[in-house]
C-alpha cells in the first residue's frame, strides 16, 4: 500500500546552483506533494537552471 502523505523533498543552493537531496546547512528545502512534482523540478533544475546534482 502506498502512504497518500510521502513528502518528496530536495535541497537547492541558490549561489552554486547545486541540488541535493539529502540536508545541507544553507540550502533551501522545496517540498513536494506528489512524485510527479518532484520529477519536474528535478528536470528542470537540472536542464532549465542547469544545477548540478550533488
Amino acid at each position: 500500500m502506498i502512504s497518500e502523505d510521502k513528502k518528496y523533498q530536495c535541497w537547492l543552493s541558490d549561489g552554486d546552483r547545486i541540488l541535493s537531496f539529502h540536508p545541507v546547512l544553507g540550502y533551501i528545502l522545496h517540498e513536494f506533494d506528489s512524485r510527479e512534482e518532484f520529477i519536474r523540478f528535478i528536470f528542470e533544475a537540472v536542464d532549465v537552471m542547469r544545477c548540478r546534482v550533488q
